[in-house]
């Protein structure tokens, strides 16, 4: 039952990267759900948003991944003044 929860969150997920590719961004791990792909549908291998802090989160060598929650939150602030 939990493998079904895993794998309809990953394809709500793929679905809206695919539709929005910034996204991909606040994650900390790539959304590669191809067969080959390195997600494993459990609690460990979900992904993560980037300002989490869960001790199975992956830095992943986002660059994103290094700024605060105070810089992400800044960055969000100045991203929606610019779609006014």
């Amino acid at each position: 039952m939990a493998e079904a929860h895993f794998d309809g969150t990953l394809e709500f997920l793929h679905e809206n990267i695919t539709f929005d590719p910034a996204l991909a961004q606040w994650l900390d791990r790539d959304l590669d759900i191809s067969p080959n792909g390195n997600l494993i549908l459990s609690p460990v291998g979900m992904p993560r948003v980037i300002t989490s802090r869960s001790l199975d989160k992956e830095t992943g060598g986002l660059v994103i991944a290094k700024m605060t929650k105070t810089e992400v939150k800044a960055s969000v602030v100045v991203a929606l003044k610019r779609f006014r």
